[in-house]
């Protein structure tokens, strides 16, 4: 009698055991299409592909700011020219001016006064002829420093906007893929507590003849799953990576573009900054008589042109950027 009652236990027990292992199947199989159904890999690889366009396009946008680039380039090359050459005269001139000095401290005495007045007059009447074409040129130069200043803002103007576009679609697209991975670890990790707990109660309840069924059907189903996302997963991690690399790609001209707009600003600094100490100082008849007449003053503005004629920094190669 005892026989037979156990007997009919394990039997409702095995029933039970069936049962459960057929919810365990069905829920992991609900599970599984409900996880489908959020994880939407689409939504990602739209990202993909937008992030993909956005590299186009702001490639074509670096286009447009290399021409402004070499634009500005252009337009300091021909000012460098012309303030070379309007230097390299003057400088010349006014190194033979400072022989009117010698002549003069040779001839002291009332006897000498003629002689020193047509000296003087006519050193001071040339170099003044010479300072004032000098003047004429150095101030021709500002329409090319005005248009290369020009060229690089507008320039400057379009790598910024790429590169603050790109870092955003760079960052957005990580995170987006970094949830999707926290998805799917979430997903694995409670799926597989939820299956394999189950099973494990089967196991205790069905005093073991449930454990292989249970944890076959939930191996078959979830762990298949869980491979196949896996694939998805890795994919689009390599697809993310790939157009997260031609974001780095822009970047990397941007920042190009950047250090040769810096480069061209220092250039127009230094023009700038040269030019309005010559016009400044020229700027009137007594100025430049003052230049002239006066070695100290003289001196000065000599200086101020060695400063260009000698300097590697206002060579036209030195401009290459």
């Amino acid at each position: 009698m005892g026989a037979v009652k156990d007997a009919a236990i394990e039997e409702v027990i095995g029933q039970a055991a069936g049962a459960t292992i057929d919810l365990v199947r069905e829920y992991i199989e609900w599970t599984i299409s409900s996880y489908e159904e959020v994880s939407n890999y689409d939504e990602i690889y739209e990202k993909i592909n937008a992030a993909k366009g956005l590299s186009a396009s702001s490639m074509k946008k670096l286009d447009s700011a290399e021409k402004k680039k070499d634009a500005a380039k252009n337009s300091i090359k021909l000012a460098f020219t012309v303030v070379k050459a309007s230097v390299f005269d003057l400088y010349s001139e006014l190194k033979g001016h400072y022989r009117m000095f010698d002549l003069l401290e040779g001839m002291q005495g009332p006897e000498y006064a003629p002689s020193r007045k047509m000296i003087e007059d006519m050193f001071v009447e040339r170099s003044k002829e010479a300072i004032i074409e000098f003047r004429r040129g150095v101030m021709s130069t500002e329409h090319n420093i005005e248009n290369a200043k020009t060229h690089v803002k507008a320039g400057e103007k379009i790598v910024d906007g790429v590169q603050e576009d790109l870092k955003k679609e760079s960052k957005a697209l990580k995170d987006n893929a970094d949830g999707k991975s926290e998805d799917f670890k979430d997903f694995k990790m409670e799926q597989r507590a939820i299956a394999y707990g189950t099973c494990t109660g089967i196991t205790i309840l069905s005093f073991g003849t449930g454990a292989a069924p249970c944890f076959t059907a939930a191996a078959l189903i979830l762990e298949t799953k869980i491979n196949e996302y896996q694939g998805y997963q890795d994919k689009m991690w390599r697809d993310v990576n790939a157009a997260r690399n031609e974001i780095s790609t822009v970047l990397k001209r941007a920042d190009n573009l950047d250090v040769s707009f810096d480069n061209c600003k220092t250039k127009i600094k230094m023009l700038d900054g040269a030019i309005t100490g010559w016009v400044n100082a020229t700027k009137t008849n007594e100025g430049i008589i003052a230049i002239t007449k006066d070695k100290k003053k003289l001196d000065y503005f000599t200086e101020s042109l060695a400063d260009v004629h000698n300097s590697d920094k206002y060579q036209i190669a030195d401009i290459d950027v």
